[in-house]
């Protein structure tokens, strides 16, 4: 009769074994050899330029973060880094809003002592956004998406400078947003995308951006 401690040892190996097997299984690579500019344009309305420019930093920031890539660069004009990089991000920005909406009044507020009383608005940021990833010089489409980023919330402290606070939260929420529509899913199948794209015949109608 097998004891508690002899039925465990006798397990044992055939635990290991098939964790060693599941473990050998993963070929998903830790990162790909591209390099990706990403772009960011605004569609209509058209928005500040130095906000355009201020989600293609954290864009740039957050994907770089990741390591999937050799190379996240801001895409500009003439630049040759980006220029011939092999993906292209290009994310379309369109409905762009940041809405204060006051609980009262103006005439009730300026009447209020209280700063908590003073504090009843909500601040919001939304856009609607068009991602598209591209393989160059081509321009073919490897992976598109649309969505709206929104975020919202009242101060959480009487004196919160508000709108300075949910902007640098929403514009990290929209970066994070951006990578994970753009490129969801494993490495290993956007990897396998890629080339399969690669290998195709250039198209007539094909034309980069």
């Amino acid at each position: 009769m097998l004891t508690a401690r002899s039925s465990v040892a006798a397990l044992l190996p055939v635990v290991l074994w098939a964790g060693t097997a599941a473990a050998g299984s993963t070929d998903e690579p830790e990162s790909l050899p591209y390099a990706v500019a990403v772009q960011v344009v605004y569609g209509e309305p058209r928005g500040p330029d130095s906000l355009r420019d201020e989600i293609r930093r954290r864009v740039v920031h957050d994907l770089s973060s990741r390591g999937w890539f050799e190379d996240v660069a801001a895409f500009v004009e003439g630049e040759t880094q980006t220029q011939t990089a092999e993906l292209l991000l290009h994310v379309t920005l369109d409905e762009l809003r940041r809405e204060t909406r006051y609980a009262t009044s103006m005439a009730a507020r300026q009447e209020q002592d209280d700063p908590l009383s003073r504090q009843q608005f909500t601040v919001e940021f939304s856009v609607n956004v068009t991602v598209d990833l591209f393989l160059m010089p081509e321009g073919v489409a490897v992976r598109s998406g649309r969505f709206r980023e929104a975020t919202s919330r009242p101060p959480r402290y009487p004196g919160e400078d508000a709108e300075a606070a949910i902007r640098d939260e929403a514009l990290d929420n929209l970066a994070r947003s951006i990578r994970k529509a753009a490129f969801k899913g494993s490495l290993d199948k956007l990897g396998q995308a890629i080339e399969r794209e690669r290998e195709q015949p250039s198209s007539p109608s094909s034309s980069s951006r």
